[in-house]
């Protein structure tokens, strides 16, 4: 993945639908991401995954944004990416160079419950939120997304088409 790119496209995106409109201190940014993650969560709990058979087999009957909606919206995936998408945003604002090379995260993602994982993450982003744990947060997710064999590249690629589309703020507040 080209992470730069992905971060730029991702800031572009929240530049044109009206998050930064007011300025908030970086704790915003990290809660909105550590909320993408406890959606995450909530996903897992459900047992709701991505229907990737499905997704394949509407993909030309119906609009792009209704097959997303029904097939891959809300799913572990599809929130795993929301926070990598926020990640990139967030890299974005404060123009951190998401491909420099860091020393190893001193938290090592090795859990065997998805909850500890995705709680390590939330520690990674609140120890100190500065441009290496911010990768460190985003490298975590990915390989949080690989144990769970999840194809986090694909949920990406597809949430920022989705949410290239979405109205203003998402329909949301912040």
């Amino acid at each position: 993945m080209e992470l730069n790119k992905l971060r730029d496209k991702a800031h572009a995106i929240a530049l044109e639908h009206g998050f930064y409109e007011e300025t908030h201190a970086d704790e915003h940014y990290l809660c909105l991401i550590v909320s993408e993650l406890m959606e995450a969560v909530e996903a897992d709990r459900k047992g709701h995954n991505a229907d990737w058979e499905a997704f394949m087999k509407y993909e030309e009957r119906v609009s792009f944004e209704e097959n997303f909606k029904r097939h891959v919206k809300d799913s572990v995936g599809d929130e795993l990416a929301d926070a990598c998408i926020r990640i990139f945003d967030y890299a974005g604002y404060q123009n951190i160079d998401l491909e420099q090379d860091v020393e190893k995260s001193p938290i090592t993602m090795v859990y065997d419950r998805f909850t500890v994982a995705a709680f390590g993450v939330t520690i990674i982003l609140a120890y100190e939120p500065g441009p290496e744990n911010v990768i460190h947060a985003l490298e975590a997710i990915f390989a949080i997304a690989e144990k769970m064999d999840i194809d986090i590249e694909q949920h990406i690629k597809l949430k920022m088409k989705y949410n290239a589309l979405r109205p203003y703020r998402n329909g949301k507040r912040y």
